[in-house]
């Protein structure tokens, strides 16, 4: 992957990641605040498990591009694709506060993994 795809790369993950973990933070405060009643158990069991299976597919992402061998940040990209479309589904579950950062880190996911798998298909 070239230096400035895999730089915007790192930057909007760890922007992701650090998002994720503010709402696994702060959830319970904002949904009371937001909803005037108390996030019930089920619902945040749903949130946090969401959370982490999206941490485990960034986490499986910054892996395959870190390792830097065509294959490897070709699946990246496919993966950040995947992670990016899955993005934009988070504003249902998670508050809007948290879900625009993520919608725009799947933007990000998904324009970064295009012009990868644009520009590499010819290395397969």
């Amino acid at each position: 992957m070239k230096k400035s795809l895999s730089l915007i790369t790192y930057i909007s993950l760890s922007v992701f990641l650090l998002n994720q973990i503010l709402v696994i933070a702060f959830i319970k405060s904002i949904y009371y605040e937001l909803n005037n009643k108390s996030l019930e158990d089920i619902v945040y069991i749903i949130v946090i498990s969401s959370i982490v299976f999206l941490l485990i597919v960034a986490f499986v992402a910054f892996i395959s591009i870190i390792k830097n061998t065509t294959k490897s940040t070709f699946v990246g990209s496919i993966i950040l694709i995947i992670l990016g479309i899955i993005l934009f589904f988070t504003i249902i579950s998670f508050t809007w506060i948290f879900g625009i950062i993520n919608i725009i880190c799947g933007l990000i996911f998904i324009s970064i993994g295009s012009i990868h798998l644009k520009t590499t298909r010819e290395y397969l």
